[in-house]
């Protein structure tokens, strides 16, 4: 805004923009009588109509389906996704509580982070356009099943599934923002991950004789959860050169770790019996172990 383009202005008008969104998809898909697959890319941008409102993502998918022999068949879905949505956005709620007579930039084109000198804690609401906003991440999702018919009537299925995702969120409001001034700068690098997975296996047998039918399902799983949060919080930084990266010259920092494991084993049969589709009688039982439970 230093060209002035800015003195026909509205609280509102600042604060807001023209919003675009433009997505791009490309597919590929193939493959033989006994091996199929399909490749998809997808990719989003997004620009909302509030300033630093953006957001960016791409999606690859890879589907397998194959016939590795005549009695065992193979399934498999995965899914690679990065985000993108860094970008502090301003509080509407500054823009209700400011006179038009304010100056929301200095003469030299520079924001003005104290508009109301009768009241400091009255911020610039296009401040969040000096705060430095880091928010990347990305997630894989990846499962597999194998299909075995081991007998007339019995088939054995293995499921197994893996997720994992990792996300980094960044901040900084330096000594040029009315919100972290008087601490002389505010710095926050945060990392989280996330980790789980499941195993299934399970055996169906079914048969008939004569009116009879009888259906027996039997399962064994195992499911496993872990989140890890590493926080670190700054402040008192001797100026805005590095932004979060100068995290090692803060005045005090305070370091958060945080750790969450659980784990669930189950065991499951059922069984589903009819006599000549009139009578029907279903029977389970289910024992599950879990982390969480006490003693």
């Amino acid at each position: 805004y230093a060209d002035g383009s800015w003195k026909n202005w509205t609280w509102k008008g600042l604060l807001t923009q023209m919003g675009e969104s433009t997505r791009h998809n490309l597919t590929v898909s193939g493959g033989t009588k006994d091996f199929k697959y399909n490749v998809a890319t997808s990719y989003l941008s997004t620009k909302g109509i509030v300033i630093n409102d953006k957001y960016t993502r791409v999606t690859n998918r890879v589907n397998l389906q194959a016939k590795i022999t005549d009695w065992l068949n193979m399934t498999s879905s995965n899914m690679l996704t990065w985000k993108d949505k860094s970008g502090a956005k301003p509080s509407f709620v500054d823009v209700f509580n400011k006179s038009p007579l304010m100056r929301p930039f200095n003469p030299d084109g520079s924001i003005n982070i104290m508009p109301d000198a009768d009241n400091e804690k009255r911020f610039n609401p296009i401040e969040s356009l000096l705060y430095d906003d880091y928010n990347v991440g990305y997630s894989l999702t990846s499962n597999i099943s194998f299909v075995a018919t081991l007998a007339k009537g019995l088939t054995y299925t293995l499921n197994a599934d893996v997720q994992y995702s990792n996300t980094d969120d960044n901040q900084y409001q330096g000594l040029n923002t009315g919100a972290k001034k008087s601490v002389n700068g505010w710095a926050s690098i945060d990392n989280t991950m996330k980790y789980s997975y499941a195993i299934e296996n399970i055996v169906n047998y079914q048969r008939e004789f004569g009116k009879h039918h009888l259906f027996l399902t039997g399962l064994y799983s195992f499911e496993s959860e872990t989140q890890r949060e590493r926080l670190q919080e700054g402040q008192n930084f001797p100026n805005d050169l590095l932004s979060y990266w100068g995290m090692p010259s803060a005045g005090l920092v305070t370091n958060t770790f945080k750790n969450w494991q659980t784990a669930l084993i189950s065991q499951m049969l059922r069984i589903n019996y009819s006599y000549d589709s009139r009578y029907l009688l279903t029977a389970t039982a289910r024992r599950d172990g879990y982390s969480g439970f006490g003693a």
